[in-house]
């Protein structure tokens, strides 16, 4: 999740979410954090130039000079009396201002945009004060020396102001008014003011002396990630769970291994798409030297043929970088079409030649391609035996109408587990105009008898509040689509549908259909191929 987009758009908009955020879960060494930013601004402090400039500069701190980042950072330590959620935008929206935000995610800096990236899976998967004081120093580092740092401490929450070392004894300075605390992020109403700090107290802060500075515990080792994979090696290093049918899901187990000899702590565990779910919640456990745990998972099928990918990302206490747990599957039918698709959009070839081969090397006949007798490479249907692999050479002028294509173009074969197999075929008439957002566009009823009137299940995310699905429509002569209803699941609705075919319709069908919502419309297809009562084998020859 990108950082810049992860904690959205208006500090405003932020803001008003403060007093609804779920309750952080953990404590942070608010003292341990004001050292890290001391730390980190130190350097820039010994380098200012005079009292005066830093005067000016004090008077400009607001949360649109990138300098000041340090200042709102340690404000996020502050603004929950001490507790600090996992991510900023609970605390800070800040950090979104539109100058902070470009000079952070590395558009004017370069120094900015090497930590950047270093940064985002720890903003997003953080979960530990060793994390945390390690992530605020380095975003502190990169705002200092991308323009000049504030020297920023925190107090432990309890008032809710900035306090800046001084020395000690402190310099006749002409005293300042007290700064006024800074309103608590969770007070419903209020918002996070930037943090006050006199001319007087920066300046002193700049000159501060040898002794003040010593007397500054340094943070300790634990407070440093290292930047590097964690120690841990994975058995099996792929999980990979092979050949499997449409839309079914499959479980594994990989091994999470500890190659160093200490003990390591999972912080959390993210998987990288909807396809994929764990089983047991692993976060927290700790992995002792030598030993291992396991991670259950179960990845679902695509409806579509082809392969896919997916990743498990999982943080260990102590490390700045991601483990990797890389998850694929291969989605087929019986029998394999290879590559999965044809790709004749404007530009690429038009003929080509497409592997058809069955998983389980039992022969089987192809019958027909697109309804028409297929053109197979080096067989003869009236003389030669089936076999379990072909090559089909297509043409795209010869096998499909002028300038169109069905969205999908079907195999026929004489296999009863799987009579029909579809290639997607992508050009320019075929792409889907998405209006609604669909989570599959490839719908099938497969091989049916007459008579039969088959339901399938549209899932479409996204819809507003005040939408609603409210009827389907066919463009096809050859059967009618009509809602049967529709169920709310999370963020998803399921919207089922039933399919009534003519009674004269036989062969391969193609429905063409909308399915309407209060204030949009989506086009869908909806095909497979209607036999007559008690049929077996090929239908088309």
């Amino acid at each position: 999740m990108h950082i810049c987009r992860s904690l959205g758009e208006t500090p405003v908009a932020d803001a008003g979410r403060l007093s609804t955020a779920k309750p952080p879960n953990r404590r942070v060494d608010c003292a341990r954090i004001g050292r890290l930013l001391e730390r980190a601004a130190s350097p820039v402090r010994e380098a200012r130039d005079s009292r005066a400039r830093a005067a000016t500069r004090s008077s400009e701190i607001g949360t649109n000079t990138p300098w000041a980042l340090p200042a709102v950072l340690a404000r996020c330590v502050r603004c929950t009396g001490g507790v600090v959620d996992s991510t900023i935008r609970v605390c800070c929206p800040e950090v979104l201002a539109p100058k902070v935000r470009a000079d952070f995610c590395g558009k004017r800096n370069a120094f900015a945009a090497k930590n950047h990236f270093r940064l985002r899976n720890l903003m997003t998967m953080l979960h530990s004060t060793s994390h945390l004081a390690s992530l605020l120093r380095r975003a502190a580092i990169s705002a200092a020396i991308a323009s000049s740092a504030l020297l920023v401490a925190c107090d432990g929450g309890s008032t809710g102001t900035v306090t800046v070392s001084a020395p000690t004894p402190a310099p006749a300075v002409a005293p300042t008014a007290p700064t006024a605390p800074t309103p608590a992020a969770g007070s419903a109403g209020s918002a996070i003011q930037p943090p006050v700090v006199s001319a007087a107290a920066l300046a002193a802060a700049q000159t501060t002396t040898p002794a003040a500075a010593a007397s500054t515990p340094a943070s300790p080792a634990a407070d440093e990630a290292i930047d590097a994979p964690p120690p841990i090696r994975l058995d099996p290093e792929v999980m990979d769970f092979g050949i499997i049918p449409p839309s079914v899901t499959r479980e594994g187990i990989v091994k999470l291994i500890n190659t160093s000899q200490k003990e390591l702590e999972i912080l959390t565990v993210q998987p990288s798409c909807k396809c994929t779910t764990l089983g047991d919640d692993i976060s927290g456990q700790k992995i002792p030297p030598g030993g291992f745990i396991e991670l259950k998972a179960a990845m679902k099928a695509q409806s579509s043929p082809g392969t896919k990918k997916a990743e498990i990302k999982i943080l260990v206490d102590g490390y700045s970088q991601v483990l990797n747990v890389n998850l694929r599957n291969e989605v087929s039918l019986p029998v394999r079409i290879t590559p999965a698709y044809l790709n004749v959009v404007k530009g690429q070839p038009l003929t080509g030649r497409t592997v058809i081969e069955s998983i389980d090397k039992q022969p089987f006949t192809v019958c027909a391609v697109g309804g028409k007798p297929p053109h197979l490479v080096g067989f003869d249907p009236a003389t030669d035996a089936p076999r379990n692999q072909y090559l089909l050479e297509w043409d795209f002028e010869r096998d499909f109408e002028p300038g169109k294509a069905p969205r999908y173009w079907i195999i026929e074969t004489d296999r009863a587990d799987c009579p029909l197999i579809d290639i997607f075929v992508r050009h320019e008439s075929t792409m889907p105009l998405p209006k609604l957002k669909l989570t599959d566009y490839r719908h099938s009823f497969g091989r049916i008898e007459q008579g039969v009137n088959p339901e399938f299940v549209v899932d479409i995310t996204e819809i507003g509040a005040e939408e609603r699905i409210v009827t389907a429509a066919s463009d096809s002569s050859a059967a009618k689509i009509e809602l049967v209803g529709t169920t709310l699941e999370g963020d998803t609705t399921h919207v089922t549908l039933r399919m009534i075919p003519n009674a004269d319709t036989v062969g391969i069908t193609y429905i063409p259909f909308k399915l309407y919502s209060s204030t949009r419309q989506q086009e869908i297809y909806f095909w497979g191929q209607i036999v007559p009562k008690g049929h077996t084998g090929c239908l088309s020859k």
